[in-house]
């Protein structure tokens, strides 16, 4: 066990209060990490569990991140410059400023995994891709994307995963994607997601959404797009996917706004409810929303002051 490890000073010496690798190919495996810190401001301070620098390629395998604290972020594992980390087989539980935050061209790739009780599931940020498979990442908590969150020209892909009751007092309860970056989720469950703002379980914002043969169930927004919000010339791409029983202001199914394009094929759009418009599908301000052999049924519009739209609602499109 690596345990009550503290990383202060200066970098690199703020990083990795349990384990600092630079330029070091590492295994770590069978190991419970816990209680370790790295709190010094700005972006030092990160990976308080382990931390990873440089053009490297570490495995860390059936290990234990509990209660780890970091400031910048990465409180179980940080990565950055050119680092392609592999975690398989871990848990990430109640860590404190993210669980894995990988950033600055890093590729993270993350199996078998769990996430649960942490301020933020995993973080990419800088010109990263993530590439989750078969990992489930449930009540997390975070400003926004309490599962993912994608900062600045990110790649997240998703595989048989499941995200559930995570909560953003933002944007993108599960998911948040911004600026030119891409999500891509297949065969994935998220449920019972909330954001305070807009998008239940995913939101992307100046980005592209591709989600294949998923379920997008009982997730909550404040404002738009309680199952999935895309805007700000964003472009969504969902096939085959269940999108049933969310509820937002507008669009409780799927909302689409300012210029963004949307592609809904095959989809199921049922028992969504909206309480201003756009039960199950809400399209503003120049959108293209283009829904091709989609099943809507079961919507509803109802609030103290309705516009209607139970299963689509376009304005200024």
């Amino acid at each position: 066990a690596l345990t009550q490890g503290a990383a202060t000073g200066d970098w690199p010496d703020a990083c990795g209060g349990g384990i600092c690798a630079i330029n070091s190919e590492i295994t770590v495996r069978d190991c419970k990490i816990y209680g370790n810190s790295a709190t010094v401001s700005g972006k030092h301070g990160a990976g308080a569990g382990i931390y990873l620098y440089g053009d490297c390629s570490p495995l860390i395998d059936n290990c234990q991140f509990v209660l780890n604290t970091a400031s910048a972020g990465g409180a179980g594992i940080c990565s950055e410059y050119f680092c392609s980390p592999t975690v398989t087989n871990c848990t990430f539980d109640q860590n404190t400023g993210a669980a894995i935050y990988a950033f600055r061209w890093s590729d993270l790739n993350v199996n078998n995994c769990s996430f649960t009780e942490n301020t933020g599931g995993i973080i990419l940020e800088d010109f990263s891709t993530g590439h989750v498979e078969a990992s489930n990442i449930s009540r997390n908590s975070a400003d926004s994307g309490a599962a993912i969150n994608c900062l600045l020209h990110c790649q997240i892909t998703l595989n048989s995963c499941t995200l559930w009751s995570n909560v953003a007092t933002g944007n993108g309860g599960a998911i948040f994607c911004e600026r030119d970056g891409r999500c891509v989720a297949t065969n994935c469950e998220l449920s019972l997601n909330t954001s305070g703002q807009n998008g239940g379980a995913i939101c992307c914002v100046g980005s592209a959404l591709q989600l294949v043969d998923s379920d997008v169930t009982a997730n909550s927004a404040r404002g738009q797009g309680g199952g999935v919000f895309c805007g700000q010339d964003s472009e969504a791409t969902i096939d085959e996917t269940n999108i049933a029983g969310n509820d937002a202001a507008w669009g409780a199914g799927v909302a689409l706004c300012d210029n963004t394009g949307g592609n809904l094929t095959s989809c199921n759009f049922t028992k969504n409810s909206a309480s201003s418009g756009g039960g199950a599908v809400f399209c503003q301000n120049y959108s293209s929303p283009r829904l091709l052999h989609c099943r809507i049924t079961h919507n509803t519009v109802a609030g103290d002051t309705p516009v209607g739209g139970a299963g689509l609602y376009c304005e200024y499109c």
